[in-house]
């Protein structure tokens, strides 16, 4: 009845239905959330409300539910309303009101099932007339799956749904609400499940005699096999009783999924106490003492007082009877049995009174709508009791939510920004597309999925080294001279095996305090919060795994995470993006070996290359795409863009290759003999809505979610760069004798070519002979090729017969792209669609000014930063009209302070309002600084195109040499478009310092 059953359907709809006689007054309407929240429901169908527009908006605010409603014409009377929690992974597809404040029907798609649900509010008077209105709006498909709950102000069968009624009532209404039931195929559920059972839902407040089951649920025959429960629930603060209705369209089982630890324990003094003590506790069950065989059982008291009053430094330095890597298992362990009996025992305490009170109140509730004389009395005792817990509930939340906004605040902090989040994600598959004898088949019994999607990632993850070469990297580049970086001995020799406990806690001070936890179930916070007991345990424990090629079984097991790509549909496997929780333990030893190898990344990997690289931006891949771009079409020149997709890309790299790879680039035998003890050994199951999958053995990939796998991933596919790079069969895009080859963000790589049949066989050969040495599959039909420049006549595509897929469009990092160049600021209309819709979402949260700053800051310019920084800029007019858009969601309308003043800092009396127009432009000066620090293709590029005017000057030369104004005159020759831009906006910044300082800049030829 209350909270969540392990076993109960991870599938299944819980829809509540209540009269609620009102809820204008605030305190009466969150102790009714409060009380139907004890039964968990995804949806809140609630009628006769009687309250505004801006008193949903309260609702949606305090509760995090989307709100469709329907108000009546007359102000605080009738009313109706669907509320669906913004975590429910429900599409609204239709929302209609054919009756002002009385109907309600809302179109929905959930779990591969769509239905309508409608609300109603039924009229006090004989109104045969609303049901046909009511009936006129339901498709007469009777495959149609709908769903009408509400209070219906009429009853069914007057001998079994009325109780001390002195005459009957409504009955023409009905009689045709009989009529159209029948035509259109809906039954009443309650009768359907309990043929001749008295239950009733009104009692009249007045004489607690008069009773009626007025408040019903009806739907068509094609969605009743899917209902798995209807019953009244007790009712609060009204006369009715609400409904409860549960649809199950998969029964879908919930699993016991794994433990987790609740951050909030950490608040706990109590618990703090019986942590410190579990540690001491274990310590001397293991200790190696020098006197007693069994400390833990021989010592006595006064020696057992002593060993636990020692430091936590004291104790983790004695002497103890197994490897540290057990040791640490069985403190974690103890830790873990100890929290899950005090966390249990703590949330029993916490329910165990308003549980017990529910319990009576609807047991003595069920006995009175069954007809029972002498429970009134009783009832009401019992209920008054109830409430008055309720409400004590509701003053503690609000203190809680008051104490939590004077801390927050409108500060730019996670809670702030993450209130309008989606958090909307199903978690299982409810039916699955495979292929089976050559043909798709539909797969949606439960474990049938289950075995299929294990079955899929298995193999994904499977050993695929039988392929020819692999890991031989040394004859991959045999063929042609090929030059790369490789590690200094200083630099090989300053990785250090042993690792310290600061090296560990430097990582740990970095980590979120929220991220999910894996198998072990402890997160960061849990080991912030207890280093000095666990720090040099930890250690020891790491330290252990090297000395023995393996670490504690309890890390090496990774928890499967199925999320969708985009919008694509789920019921595909190839359409879902594998993450895997990975314990906190793990990753702390994971990341430690990541910051070396992160270190000495920038030495190895070619400027080309700047995802995961220290010092480099995704914007330099734009930025070498458009100029070339554009350098093309200035002077016509014809060349092909290959843009390839790797099958699989982190989760297919083999590890034998990545072994060799270390070793190809210089790393040393300890830091390789690291990543070995990371990688293998290794095991992982599948998580779906808490069913945890057999384990299967990951013997291939780059682990999403671990911090080693972004800095192998990049020097793995460093080496088929260096292929590329050096190979006299591959002929590059150049200009002005530049070459123009490789741009690469991670796995999204860009291949700049001559346009030559030949030329574009031989890359795509690489690519494939890359792939028997390292597992990395490129897709040949999803490998886009995009002809750049001056385009072919006839038909321009090249190499049919390796099927790759020839289109002019296409997305790079973020940004639309056109070979032409001529809808680029399309971006920023998209970006200012997107702006729009988030104001949309946020217009209704009750915010001050500045907290409505803070949103413009955190979440609305920054969705069209990133255009900024790497396009040329809109015109003037467009962003004035952003700005206009950004005040007027600040003010509610109308600016209430000159903007000028707005855009001052808060130090100086404004509100620190960022000068759109000014932002932009100090992030294309941001571009100078980068290009006089870059060696990739972009910044050679730039300095192509300047030779093309000054063939003597170097990069050197203008940044260092020219003098500042001397610079400017470059300007002039620019040919690219964003770089004229850039030096416009640097000369303007040159004239304003030039007027402030005359005396300070000088001219040189």
């Amino acid at each position: 009845m209350i909270g969540k059953n392990v076993n109960e359907s991870a599938s299944k709809l819980t829809i509540i239905m209540a009269n609620v006689n009102g809820i204008n007054n605030i305190s009466k309407r969150e102790q009714i959330f409060i009380h139907l929240e004890k039964f968990n429901p995804d949806i809140f169908c609630l009628v006769d409300t009687r309250i505004t527009e801006a008193q949903y908006t309260e609702i949606r605010n305090d509760h995090n539910l989307n709100c469709f409603y329907n108000i009546s014409d007359r102000e605080a009377a009738r009313g109706v309303c669907i509320l669906v929690k913004r975590t429910l992974p429900i599409k609204i597809t239709n929302v209609e009101k054919p009756i002002s404040g009385n109907i309600l029907k809302v179109t929905c798609s959930y779990d591969n099932s769509d239905f309508n649900l409608i609300c109603i509010y039924g009229p006090n008077n004989d109104n045969p007339e609303f049901y046909d209105l009511l009936f006129n709006n339901i498709s007469s498909n009777s495959e149609t799956n709908t769903v009408i709950i509400g209070d219906f102000n009429l009853t069914m069968n007057p001998d079994l749904d009325n109780l001390n009624y002195v005459q009957a009532r409504n009955t023409r209404a009905r009689d045709k609400l009989k009529e159209l039931m029948n035509i259109h195929g809906f039954v009443d559920v309650y009768r359907q499940l309990n043929e001749n059972r008295r239950n009733y839902t009104w009692t009249n407040s007045a004489n607690k005699k008069q009773r009626g089951r007025l408040d019903m649920a009806i739907t068509s025959n094609s969605i009743l096999p899917f209902i798995s429960q209807f019953k009244n629930i007790p009712r609060i603060k009204s006369d009715h009783n609400p409904l409860l209705l549960i649809i199950d369209f998969s029964r879908f089982k919930r699993g016991p999924g794994y433990w987790k630890f609740n951050n909030s324990l950490l608040n706990n003094a109590d618990y703090m106490n019986l942590v410190k003590k579990s540690i001491r506790k274990t310590c001397a069950i293991y200790y190696d003492s020098p006197i007693h065989d069994n400390f833990f059982e021989q010592a006595s008291e006064d020696e057992f007082n002593a060993f636990c009053e020692q430091s936590p430094e004291q104790i983790q330095q004695l002497n103890f009877k197994i490897n540290p890597s057990l040791l640490f298992e069985m403190l974690m362990n103890d830790i873990k049995n100890e929290t899950f009996s005090f966390a249990k025992e703590l949330k029993r305490e916490r329910e165990r009174v308003g549980n017990a009170l529910l319990r009576n109140v609807e047991s003595l509730q069920k006995l009175q709508s069954m007809g029972l004389e002498n429970i009134d009395i009783p009832l009401i005792a019992a209920q008054r009791e109830y409430d008055s817990y309720i409400e004590d509930c509701h003053l503690k939340n609000t203190y809680l939510k008051d104490v939590k906004m004077n801390k927050e605040g409108e500060k730019p902090t996670p809670y702030l920004c993450s209130l309008e989040k989606n958090r909307s994600a199903q978690k299982y598959i409810s039916r699955l597309r495979v292929q089976r004898n050559g043909e798709e088949v539909i797969l949606s019994d439960q474990k049938e999925i289950e075995n299929e999607t294990r079955e899929f990632y298995r193999d994904l993850f499977n050993n695929k080294d039988d392929i020819a070469n692999v890991g031989k990297i040394n004859s991959f580049l045999l063929t042609d001279n090929h030059s790369y970086a490789k590690l200094s001995e200083t630099e090989r020799e300053s990785f250090k095996a042993t690792l310290s406990e600061n090296t560990i806690l430097k990582v740990l001070k970095k980590t979120k305090n929220d991220t999910a936890p894996g198998m072990t179930g402890f997160g960061y916070a849990f080991y912030k919060f207890f280093w000095r007991d666990l720090g040099s345990f930890f250690t020891k424990m790491a330290n252990f795994s090297y000395e023995t090629n393996q670490l504690p079984a309890s890390l090496r097991i990774g928890v499967i995470t199925l999320l969708p790509k985009g919008d694509k549909p789920t019921d595909r496997l190839k359409n879902l993006r594998p993450v895997t929780l990975l314990s906190a333990e793990y990753k702390l030893v994971s990341g430690s070996i990541a910051d070396y190898i992160n270190e000495v990344l920038p030495n190895l990997i070619n400027g080309q290359q700047v995802g995961f690289v220290r010092g480099r931006y995704i914007g330099e891949c734009i930025r070498t795409t458009y100029d070339t771009f554009q350098w093309a079409n200035n002077v016509g020149a014809t060349g092909l863009l290959l843009l390839i997709d790797f099958e699989k890309a982190f989760d297919s790299v083999s590890f034998k290759y990545m072994e060799k790879m270390l070793s190809f680039f210089g790393f040393s035998e300890s830091l390789i003999r690291w990543v070995v003890v990371l990688l293998r050994n290794f095991s992982a199951c599948i998580n779906m809505a808490g069913n945890l999958t057999m384990l299967f053995e990951v013997l291939r990939g780059a682990r999403q979610g671990d911090p080693i796998a972004s800095p192998l991933f990049v020097l793995s596919i460093e080496v088929l760069c260096i292929k590329i790079r050096n190979s006299a069969s591959i002929v590059p895009f150049t200009i002005n004798n530049t070459s123009v080859l490789l741009s690469l963000f991670a796995d999204d790589m860009s291949i700049f070519l001559t346009y030559n049949a030949e030329n574009l066989r031989n890359a795509v050969q690489v690519l494939s002979d890359f792939f028997r040495i390292s597992g990395l599959k490129i897709q040949l039909e999803k490998t886009q090729v995009v002809v750049f420049g001056n385009m072919p006549q006839g038909n321009y595509k090249l190499c049919p017969e390796i099927a790759l897929a020839w289109n002019q469009s296409f997305k790079l990092l973020g940004i639309n792209f056109d070979p032409t160049l001529k809808n680029m600021k399309e971006n920023y209309n998209e970006k200012i669609l997107e702006i729009e819709r988030e104001i949309k979402n946020w217009k209704h949260r009750f915010l001050t000014p500045l907290g409505r700053l803070v949103i413009v800051k955190s979440l609305l310019l920054s969705k069209i930063a990133h255009v900024a920084i790497v396009l040329p800029s809109i015109e003037n007019r467009k962003i004035k009209a952003l700005e206009d858009m950004l005040y007027d969601f600040i003010w509610k309308g109308k600016n209430k302070v000159a903007r000028e003043d707005s855009k001052r800092s808060i130090g100086n009396g404004g509100l620190g309002m960022p000068d759109i127009g000014i932002s932009w432009q100090a992030f294309k000066i941001s571009w100078l600084r980068r290009l006089y620090m870059t060696n990739a293709s972009w910044g050679n590029i730039f300095m192509a195109n300047v030779n093309s005017q000054f063939p003597h000057l170097s990069k050197d030369d203008v940044f260092s040499k020219l003098g500042t104004f001397g610079l400017l005159e470059i300007k002039k020759t620019i040919k690219l478009e964003f770089w004229s831009e850039v030096f416009k906006i640097a000369k303007n910044m040159v004239l304003l310092y030039a007027k402030k300082f005359p005396n300070t800049l000088g001219y040189c030829y």
